[in-house]
């Protein structure tokens, strides 16, 4: 068990775990350094990586692929240890090089306000049914540390935004009771 999103909400369920696995995976692949051919993100940022970082999957319909584009095999390991997990990828050491993900916010997504008349509510009377939330637009960035001009673009990710929802009230005031 672990929050999956459905209808733009974190909710409780079974297989959300599956996602902390592909976005571990995911960054031990860009760190080393494999093509990624499949990735997606969530539709809602998630809490535990920042924007631009996770990997999402469901079966049959959204995948993480990467390939090996070295000319020798790659060994892949995962474990657990508590509530931690540890992904790694070993293979014949080739030049070493120190790798770090930025992530840069470049776009705010502001939410619309969806009206909904009814006509139990007084005329005017508003009801916040769902808060909205603000969506993002990012770019992530692969850096190798002591070289210049190594600001390799990875992603560019959008996060929708939430809409707000309010219940409008559409009943006169002669028809109140």
């Amino acid at each position: 068990d672990a929050p999956v999103i459905q209808n733009n909400k974190f909710v409780p369920g079974v297989g959300g775990g599956i996602c902390q696995l592909a976005t571990n995976l995911y960054l031990t692949a860009l760190h080393a350094d494999l093509e990624i051919v499949e990735r997606h993100n969530h539709s809602r940022p998630v809490s535990y990586v920042p924007m631009g970082l996770d990997a999402t999957v469901a079966t049959g319909v959204l995948d993480l692929k990467f390939k090996n584009n070295f000319h020798h095999p790659l060994i892949i390991t995962v474990s657990v240890d508590m509530d931690s997990l540890h992904t790694s990828i070993y293979g014949p050491q080739l030049e070493k090089k120190e790798t770090s993900l930025l992530t840069e916010i470049v776009e705010y997504i502001a939410p619309t306000e969806l009206i909904h008349p009814d006509p139990n509510l007084p005329q005017d009377t508003r009801v916040t049914v769902q808060e909205g939330e603000e969506g993002y637009r990012v770019r992530v960035y692969k850096i190798l540390s002591g070289e210049k001009g190594s600001k390799t673009l990875i992603s560019e990710d959008i996060y929708r935004p939430v809409n707000k929802v309010v219940r409008m009230g559409i009943k006169s005031a002669g028809e109140i009771k």
